[in-house]
């Protein structure tokens, strides 16, 4: 859909040129309250919902579907209700979180005016879909969009559709393939000079390469977004530019210019009413209070974050909530809601393929159990996370993942599999050269041996890991110094033991 840069509704009703004297009697009904809502109403005060603000835009489209008029439904779709937002009504719908209103209009749309009208209503339910968690049918609905686009040769339509699929792929966890689908739509928008294109595929860029590590690249395509975003006017697309830098800032530990930018887009967000920016803002000002130990604040963000989310109606935004909260109770203590909330949040990651988000919450509820000192379950999710970071070949993590187990199967007096983790993590460890991972796992095998009544081992490995510790002025230097001192009180023990019995 072109825009039309209507933006009243007396220039809406010229523009469907409705003459009651000429429409068939069995419509005037239905004309007669389109003329009503668009000429007469009056406009609604501005301390209503949105939705109760373009509800007279609403009540003309349901009409004018009533009757089959599809032409006239299409032209009032592309009003722009909102001079600063500058998106067309069903756009707009979205940005506000009406995803149903959305679904309804595109559903009543498809297939009943012409190939442009039907490529948007592709990808509007592609959207909505998205939003609510149903990959399968996004992908289906995008995957439709682009090849109508590329039938027709709708070059815009064709870059839309492929930051549709980006977008649904990096939800899946599929990052490689969204990193490709946003490329391809860069691409096409530079050819094209559609500048809005350009902007959204640059975010989405940046957006992606932040999710893979890569701060450089990062760095480089939101700060070009931003740009762009500012020189057009994109206030919607500069807000989300800004919580990306917020992001990266954060990342390299610049927490205070992260909480800046996080500021900066959560006002741009709150003053267009764009609800996902303003949940995403809230949940990283939610993050970011929590790393500077500020768990009281962090969680007032976070709740007003997830309480947004869940009246948006996008499950991963709102996953993502359940994430911060969970970090923010863990913090304080309060163990059960941390877990409640990690729980929740892998119910939903377990739908989708983010494998690396799925290890990382099931970590979290590991590490929940542990301070329970419910070790065995501990131990569930820890080896549901080890299988997960080995498929991944995420070797770094595989070693603290079997040393943790290690830990976790001796304060369970399980002896073997304590042993066994231990080894597999030391023999990583050494590869990798994590000098305080092997001084941790040294001090954990060198108590196991003494549990096992190997005093010679368990002495051995005791001054070694007392030496790696001693280079490398780590904190265990003092710990091992004890755990030597116990072992060889033990052994006295042991020899006396022997020689009573003899």
């Amino acid at each position: 859909m072109s825009l039309t840069n209507l933006n009243t509704s007396k220039e809406l009703f010229q523009r469907l040129n409705i003459n009651l004297d000429e429409v068939p009697l069995e419509y005037l009904a239905d004309y007669t309250a389109i003329t009503y809502f668009l000429t007469i109403e009056e406009s609604s005060p501005s301390y209503v919902s949105n939705l109760e603000k373009v509800r007279k835009y609403l009540e003309s489209f349901y009409h004018l579907c009533q009757i089959k008029d599809w032409q006239r439904s299409l032209i009032v779709l592309q009003i722009e209700p909102e001079a600063k937002i500058q998106e067309e009504l069903h756009n707009l719908l979205g940005i506000w979180g009406y995803h149903e209103q959305q679904k309804m209009i595109y559903q009543d749309l498809l297939y009943k005016v012409n190939p442009q009208c039907d490529a948007t209503c592709l990808t509007g339910l592609g959207n909505v879909y998205d939003t609510q968690g149903n990959y399968s049918l996004a992908i289906e609905y995008h995957t439709k969009q682009l090849e109508l686009a590329q039938e027709i040769g709708d070059d815009s339509g064709e870059w839309i559709a492929l930051v549709g699929l980006g977008n649904v792929q990096k939800a899946l966890g599929h990052f490689q393939d969204s990193l490709t689908y946003f490329h391809q739509a860069l691409d096409i928008a530079r050819q094209i000079k559609d500048i809005r294109g350009e902007v959204i595929a640059l975010g989405s860029l940046g957006n992606i390469y932040m999710g893979l590590n890569n701060n450089d690249e990062s760095k480089e395509y939101t700060e070009n977004c931003l740009t762009l975003a500012q020189q057009h006017q994109f206030s919607l697309f500069e807000a989300r530019a800004a919580i990306i830098l917020g992001n990266i800032s954060r990342d390299e530990n610049n927490v205070q210019e992260a909480l800046n930018w996080y500021h900066h887009g959560l006002e741009i967000a709150q003053e267009l009413d764009d609800i996902a920016v303003i949940i995403d803002a809230m949940r990283s000002l939610g993050d970011s209070y929590e790393e500077l130990g500020n768990s009281l604040e962090a969680l007032e963000w976070l709740h007003k974050s997830l309480e947004i989310a869940q009246e948006f109606g996008d499950k991963a935004i709102e996953a993502e909530s359940w994430r911060g909260l969970g970090n923010a109770y863990a913090t304080l203590g309060n163990l059960e809601q941390a877990i409640f909330y990690y729980q929740k949040r892998l119910d939903f990651l377990e739908l989708t393929e983010d494998k690396a988000n799925i290890a990382s919450n099931l970590q979290g509820l590991a590490l929940a159990y542990d301070k329970l000192n419910r070790l065995a379950e501990a131990i569930k999710y820890e080896e549901k996370r080890l299988k997960i970071l080995t498929e991944l070949e995420d070797w770094e993590k595989v070693a603290d993942s079997h040393a943790y187990l290690g830990y976790a199967h001796l304060g369970l007096n399980n002896y073997y599999e304590a042993l066994a983790n231990l080894m597999a993590a030391l023999a990583l460890q050494k590869e990798q050269g994590n000098q305080k991972g092997k001084a941790n796992t040294l001090y954990n095998l060198a108590e196991l041996m003494a549990h096992l009544d190997q005093i010679t081992p368990a002495l051995q490995l005791c001054q070694e890991g007392l030496t790696v510790a001693q280079e490398c002025d780590l904190e265990l230097v003092e710990e091992f110094k004890e755990l030597q001192e116990l072992i060889e009180a033990y052994s006295r023990q042991l020899i006396e033991e022997e020689d009573d019995e003899v």
